[in-house]
């Protein structure tokens, strides 16, 4: 499974729907899952200075991702593949010793 970060716009003034919308996308990932390509909706940052939402999920593609979030009815600006920071380890780990 790979990390994806979805970009969405989310006028401030929304900021008390979060928890809805994170169930609305819970539930729309369980859906495009049962379908045969999993994916899972792990959770979101909201930045309301500049009313961005960051989401992230876990999936083995994009489209699945894209699937999710378009069935969720979240509007998105783009889908990027994205490294977390367990996996910057394991990388690190893998190629020796961790930095000091």
């Amino acid at each position: 499974m790979v990390s994806f970060l979805v970009e969405a716009y989310l006028p401030a003034a929304h900021a008390n729907r979060l928890d809805e919308i994170a169930s609305q996308l819970c539930l729309a990932a369980e859906d495009v899952s049962r379908s045969g390509t999993p994916v899972s909706f792990l959770r979101y940052t909201f930045l309301p200075v500049d009313e961005l939402c960051l989401l992230v999920f876990e999936s083995a593609s994009a489209e699945v991702v894209d699937a999710a979030v378009e069935r969720a009815g979240i509007r998105f600006e783009r889908i990027t593949p994205a490294l977390e920071a367990a996996d910057c380890l394991k990388v690190r780990l893998s190629c020796g010793s961790p930095r000091q």
